[in-house]
């Protein structure tokens, strides 16, 4: 059951970074960063029944610095997930920190937990083009509750690809794409592996995402279905 359940958490947190990325204009051409945007996209099982519907809004500026509003509710309207994310856009890159893949549900009920992160950014370089590989990232991240170690986790981001241009119709309109490849392993109770597919739209980001099983069976496919500017 922990199995089954870790490794689409974890995609569906990923998810949330990758289509929520902000960049400064003229930093990385395939994500939006008019402060105002707002964009929504919807997660399917396998069996394309609704899991969740997302809200991003992009909330403020600070130079390179953008503040990103991530709201998400269940089929019912119940809520699941109400934060505010940072990203930074610098060097001719994209880099975001790797524990906002965490989710961030695990201490949220327990005052008294502490949480560790270590490890790398994530980065996506200004121009992406098929046939490129893009640099691996590795995190962990420790929970402690009155000193004591709770949970160890340890993702890993790997075997990433720009593999090649494609046209995607989602309900938000039909969008010419950068279809990326990449492969996660998450090590806690449980080894979970598994792969993600993400396609980006100019001045949109993530467009639609399918995520596998190490098997390579379908789990979740993410549709973008409003975008307002």
């Amino acid at each position: 059951m922990i199995r089954s359940v870790l490794f689409p958490i974890f995609i569906f947190i990923v998810s949330f970074s990758l289509r929520s990325i902000m960049v400064a204009q003229g930093c990385h051409e395939y994500f939006p960063y008019k402060t105002g945007t707002e964009w929504e996209i919807t997660m399917y099982d396998d069996k394309d029944k609704v899991i969740s519907t997302n809200t991003y809004k992009i909330l403020k500026q600070d130079g390179t610095n953008y503040d990103v509003a991530i709201h998400s509710v269940d089929p019912k309207g119940k809520e699941k997930l109400n934060i505010t994310t940072h990203w930074k856009c610098e060097n001719d890159q994209l880099s975001f920190e790797m524990k906002d893949f965490f989710p961030p549900s695990a201490a949220m009920n327990n005052t008294k937990a502490e949480l560790k992160m270590t490890g790398d950014n994530l980065n996506y370089p200004k121009h992406l083009v098929p046939g490129q590989t893009l640099q691996d990232a590795n995190s962990t991240m420790e929970m402690y509750i009155d000193g004591m170690r709770f949970m160890n986790m340890q993702m890993k981001v790997y075997d990433r690809k720009v593999e090649n241009n494609e046209t995607v119709t989602t309900p938000a309109g039909t969008f010419d794409c950068i279809k990326l490849s990449q492969m996660t392993d998450v090590k806690s109770m449980f080894n979970v592996k598994g792969k993600s597919v993400l396609w980006l739209a100019k001045e949109h980001g993530m467009v639609k995402t399918q995520t596998y099983s190490e098997k390579g069976k379908l789990s979740s496919t993410q549709l973008m279905t409003k975008f307002k500017s």
